[in-house]
């Protein structure tokens, strides 16, 4: 097979990719690759981004959509040197068919929210006092959504420390990525 024919059926799969990405994008912010792996996410202006793995394990990958452009620095440079605070979509892959969906975050719940294959919750980092809240909470099966919570800075805050393990590896490795780019951002 020639290079040009390869290069062809390469940039017809990254173009499937996208448009099947951008259809599902308005009730999933989550492109799947083989296997359910999201291989794309959406961040919050809409763009398709390649995933940031911040944690796995054998159970559950957290990622983050790329954060490392100068237009998420621009959106929490002011938030960010005023009060050490920002924010970010953080998503569960749950390697297993689906999870029980206990928690928001903090405390457990009785009894089982949702079983979802994927998990999406908007989580406010305070690096200056190291506690994080969640919020506007999504649970997804497939193409389905449902909305498990929506508060847009939910009151209550956990210490990062106080958290489940991975989940506070994961924050934490978010906000070295948030501090290194946040600090070495210079105001146009």
């Amino acid at each position: 097979m020639s290079s040009a024919l390869r290069t062809h059926r390469v940039c017809l799969l990254l173009l499937l990719l996208v448009c099947l990405g951008a259809a599902s994008g308005q009730d999933s912010p989550i492109v799947r690759g083989p296997f359910g792996e999201p291989v794309g996410l959406y961040d919050e202006g809409g763009n398709l981004t390649v995933p940031i793995k911040v944690y796995e394990d054998s159970q559950v990958e957290f990622l983050i959509p790329d954060i490392t452009g100068e237009g998420w620095a621009q959106w929490h440079i002011d938030q960010y040197r005023a009060e050490g605070k920002y924010w970010v979509n953080l998503y569960s892959f749950f390697r297993d068919k689906a999870r029980c969906l206990k928690t928001l975050g903090g405390p457990t719940q009785p009894g089982c929210v949702d079983y979802a294959r994927y998990k999406k919750q908007t989580v406010f980092v305070d690096v200056r006092s190291h506690t994080v809240r969640f919020g506007e909470v999504a649970a997804y099966f497939g193409e389905r959504a449902q909305w498990v919570g929506s508060e847009r800075e939910p009151p209550g805050s956990y210490a990062v420390a106080a958290l489940d393990p991975g989940l506070a590896k994961a924050v934490s490795r978010i906000s070295v990525i948030v501090e290194h780019q946040l600090n070495s951002h210079t105001p146009e």
